[in-house]
């Protein structure tokens, strides 16, 4: 667990932040640099907790349905919580890539099943991770309120913006997304632009979508993969930060 100076002397608690790395990144090593830790520019924007979990088995994430790795990263996110100074109610979720798919099994695949402390997932340059269930709609049943924000690159040569999100379905991922949301009672979207992030698209739907919660979109106009940046992580702190209000 790494904490901003501000965390790590008592005071007022402090949120955490549990950040799944891509695949074949073990110790999180590109995330600790290019995003969290004492490498990265995050601590300049607020003081907070970081925890890298590792998968429960092998190198990468089991995102198959048997898969132990959701109940492993809430295990590890409830152990950082008893034993930090943490605030309960400003627990976040960050995956990238392959991180960000094994972030959408716990927030909506497995939500039946497994109590999650997480306020809101920022979601970057991954598969919009909904199973259709029999009826072709796609559902993501929390069993909280949490917002989502999902970040994909225009250019994004590993995983395309327009990618089916599964070999079943024969959609594009962003009407995966919009329709996914229209199926879980949403209501918009409305469009509006970042100061931070000023090449964005950002489809918004409102707060009565997920129970009480939120879902946005951000399409990064000329990025690729590796769309996680200064300029991102300010924009997601933001994100987090108006959740937690």
């Amino acid at each position: 667990v790494e904490c901003a100076p501000g965390c790590k002397h008592g005071g007022q608690s402090c949120p955490l932040v549990v950040a799944l790395h891509t695949r074949g990144d073990p110790g999180a090593r590109w995330l600790r640099f290019h995003l969290f830790g004492p490498d990265g520019p995050t601590f300049a924007e607020g003081a907070f907790c970081v925890v890298f979990p590792q998968p429960a088995s092998g190198r990468d994430w089991d995102v198959g349905r048997a898969s132990l790795d959701p109940r492993h990263i809430v295990d590890v996110a409830e152990g950082v919580i008893r034993n930090h100074n943490i605030d309960r109610s400003a627990v976040f979720l960050f995956g990238h890539s392959h991180g960000a798919l094994a972030a959408y099994q716990i927030m909506c695949r497995t939500a039946a099943t497994l109590r999650s402390p997480f306020l809101a997932l920022a979601a970057a340059s991954t598969q919009v991770s909904w199973t259709p269930e029999a009826d072709g709609r796609y559902y993501c049943c929390p069993n909280h309120d949490f917002h989502l924000m999902h970040v994909h690159g225009t250019l994004d040569d590993v995983i395309p913006v327009d990618l089916l999100e599964s070999w079943a379905c024969a959609v594009p991922q962003d009407l995966v997304f919009r329709h996914g949301f229209q199926d879980n009672g949403c209501s918009g979207p409305s469009f509006r632009t970042s100061p931070h992030l000023p090449s964005a698209r950002i489809e918004a739907y409102n707060r009565d979508c997920i129970g009480r919660g939120s879902a946005t979109m951000y399409r990064l106009e000329g990025a690729g993969h590796g769309v996680v940046t200064d300029a991102l992580w300010r924009e997601v702190w933001f994100f987090f930060t108006d959740a937690a209000r």
